[in-house]
């Protein structure tokens, strides 16, 4: 304004200063609005930089959100599924056991069978006997011939039905429940006689010396010999293993 004021009045002195003046101070106001339009776009710049970095950090922890998430669900997938499998385990260990142990008590009523069937036939063999050894007195008292002769009669009937061989049917009953231990026994001791086995059966059945001596018809010596040589056999000489406690690891 004052540039054109001069000019009107043809001051040109003063005209020329002010329009100095003025292009000075224009120039700054350029200047001033070159640097604000330059701060204006560093701070949209920096806040748009400022933007992706949070976004990018958000992107991060979402991604890593996620991968816990999966994860979680990834170990809770495994920890049902190892659940599941040590029930349905447990489940089959359980019934094995029953099995086993059905398995076990009906072993155990078979060999209650056996022994219950050797020692009736061993009673019914002392009974026998007990009535032969009264009819033999009562025969060699007897005066009248006639009498002796029925006393012969009778004790023919009872010496036939005597059973001289309670093993034989013993034996055939025992290896029809026991067949893998008679050839266990064959296979890792094939030393053992038949005789040797037959004491093992009856040692298996954890039957005393006097009921095996009853029904092998041996002597009580001669069994407690006969468990020595077992024992030789089976290495167990300086052990103190029970015979039957060893034979019924097989």
């Amino acid at each position: 304004m004052l540039y054109e004021v001069y000019i009107g009045t043809a001051d040109y002195k003063n005209a020329v200063h002010y329009f100095q003046k003025y292009n000075v101070i224009n120039d700054s106001k350029k200047a001033v609005n070159l640097e604000r339009i330059k701060l204006e776009q560093d701070y949209k710049v920096r806040t748009q930089i400022k933007t992706l970095i949070e976004q990018k950090k958000l992107f991060k922890y979402s991604v890593v959100g996620l991968i816990l998430v999966v994860g979680i669900l990834i170990l809770i997938i495994l920890l049902i599924k190892y659940r599941s499998r040590n029930i349905k385990n447990q489940l089959e260990k359980e019934k094995l056991n029953t099995k086993m142990q059905g398995l076990k008590e009906n072993l155990k009523a078979k060999n209650m069978v056996l022994v219950g069937k050797a020692m009736s036939e061993i009673h019914r063999t002392d009974s026998i006997n007990e009535i032969l050894t009264d009819l033999k007195q009562i025969k060699l008292k007897a005066i009248n011939k006639e009498m002796q002769q029925a006393i012969d009669i009778v004790l023919k009937r009872l010496e036939k039905n005597l059973n001289t061989d309670i093993w034989k049917e013993f034996e055939i009953s025992f290896e029809q429940v026991h067949q893998s231990f008679f050839d266990k026994l064959k296979n890792d001791y094939p030393s053992l006689t038949p005789k040797d086995r037959r004491l093992c059966a009856l040692l298996y059945l954890d039957l005393r010396t006097k009921e095996i001596s009853q029904i092998t018809g041996q002597s009580f010596k001669a069994i407690e010999n006969s468990r020595t040589r077992l024992r030789k056999k089976f290495d167990l000489t300086n052990e103190k293993v029970n015979l039957s406690t060893y034979l019924n690891t097989f």
